[in-house]
């Protein structure tokens, strides 16, 4: 091989070299393009996920501060009965106050295990016969004073005259404890 034989080859093999390092280089471009747009894909995702994420904690503390609301609300009237003994009395002065003829009376107390807020649940039974318009009059005071009262059973019948009449009335009142520690957001898991 004479030197311009030799000089084609080894021009070849630079060229081969070149077109070599080129056909690398554009491989690792494609690579570095498509990582970096599966990157931008990525943030496209990652900022709406930050959008909705947004949105449910601003939900949720709107839920959240209605709630609160709501339960100042209702706080003074949970507070006020803590003991079957509050509210058995409670419900005795409604008695006196309205005049009511009470047959029978009973009261029961219960444990909840279901919720640590209503720790206990006083059940109360009346029999009373009397005027319509008083017995009604009373189940109304029943309602305003103790707004937590559920009436659970009201059998009204007639009484022995025409102006009487006869009712069953079972009411169950729960006993609140809003500041145990157990009903408290987030206490599941502390050790006392």
């Amino acid at each position: 091989m004479n030197g311009k034989k030799i000089a084609c080859v080894v021009l070849l093999m630079i060229v081969g070299v070149f077109a070599y390092a080129g056909q690398i280089m554009h491989q690792k471009a494609d690579a570095k393009i498509r990582s970096a747009d599966a990157a931008e894909d990525a943030a496209i995702e990652a900022e709406g996920q930050l959008t909705t994420a947004e949105i449910s904690v601003a939900t949720a503390r709107d839920e959240a501060s209605q709630l609160l609301k709501f339960l100042e609300s209702w706080q003074p009237h949970a507070e006020r009965f803590q003991t079957q003994l509050e509210v058995e009395s409670a419900l005795q002065s409604l008695i006196r106050s309205t005049g009511v003829l009470v047959m029978s009376q009973k009261f029961e107390s219960r444990d909840t295990k279901m919720n640590p807020v209503v720790g206990k649940v006083v059940r109360a039974a009346f029999t009373v016969e009397d005027e319509y318009a008083k017995v009604l009059n009373w189940l109304g005071e029943v309602e305003r004073r103790i707004p937590l009262t559920r009436i659970m059973t009201c059998q009204l019948t007639g009484g022995e005259n025409g102006r009487l009449v006869h009712a069953e009335v079972s009411f169950e009142i729960p006993i609140m404890n809003l500041n145990d520690e157990k009903a408290k957001p987030g206490a599941k898991g502390k050790k006392s």
